[in-house]
């Protein structure tokens, strides 16, 4: 029997540029920073990773929780 796994997204439009932002479903990439995270995915052979394989020909983000205490996660 085959499993079933859910990935929650968004769909966004900005300034022009219209994507997918995945919100749930996925673990973050590996690292301590946005710097890091983002440079692993950059990194990462698709074939590696069918998660970002997916990403790659589909969703055009990903939200990741704040790396730092001082970042706000809430308006205002």
């Amino acid at each position: 029997m085959r499993g079933r796994k859910t990935v929650h997204l968004i769909s966004a439009h900005a300034e022009g540029e219209a994507g997918d932002v995945v919100v749930e479903g996925v673990q973050p990439p590996p690292g301590e920073t946005l710097w890091e995270q983002s440079s692993w995915c950059s990194q990462t052979d698709a074939n590696q990773s069918p998660i970002l394989a997916l990403a790659c020909c589909r969703f055009r983000g990903h939200l990741v929780k704040p790396t730092r205490p001082s970042a706000r996660t809430q308006p205002g």
